[in-house]
């Protein structure tokens, strides 16, 4: 049984072993489809627009793939009792904030887009948007992924419901039991 004094941590990331093997490989079949395709672009001809498609389609897609790979998700959330800190990491750069549950509307919410199930998440919607970090990669990372406002905080994944509610109820000094709601 868990007192409300008690701190919850749940956290999601990817190794950093794991992000540098994925941009690799990425950048890897990017080269292969520039070197074997790009061939068909010059000189123009009737099946040029074919390999056009298919050279931006595919640069596009392991773009993107490259893209995750760096600034994919790497954050910790500390639920203590009126008071939340999430540390957002990339490689070793560290951006670190704290949030109130005055600060916003806090909610429990189900996701179905997982591919292990169902997952749970604590949600804040904001008053205020949380200012930029100074780090200006950072910076770039959120402006890339759409994260330009930050009102809107979403934690990392609860694998069961009584567990996030439990870390919700912590936040808001409410102290309930696990499974109580």
């Amino acid at each position: 049984m868990r007192t409300p004094d008690q701190e919850i941590t749940v956290s999601q990331s990817i190794p950093t072993p794991l992000r540098v093997l994925l941009a690799c490989i990425a950048l890897g079949l990017l080269m292969v489809l520039w070197v074997e395709l790009a061939g068909g672009l010059w000189p123009v001809s009737p099946l040029t627009p074919i390999f056009a498609i298919i050279v931006v389609g595919g640069s596009g897609v392991l773009l993107s793939f490259m893209a995750f790979a760096v600034a994919g998700p790497d954050e910790r959330w500390t639920v203590r009792p009126g008071i939340l800190e999430v540390e957002q990491r990339l490689f070793d750069r560290r951006h670190r904030f704290r949030v109130s549950p005055d600060d916003g509307d806090c909610q429990v919410v189900k996701s179905d887009t997982a591919d292990a199930g169902e997952s749970w998440h604590i949600v804040i919607q904001l008053k205020a948007p949380i200012p930029a970090p100074e780090d200006p990669l950072f910076r770039l990372l959120l402006s890339l992924s759409g994260r330009k406002s930050r009102s809107q905080l979403s934690s990392p994944s609860f694998s069961r419901e009584e567990r996030a509610r439990h870390a919700l109820d912590v936040l808001l000094g409410e102290g309930g039991e696990p499974g109580s709601a």
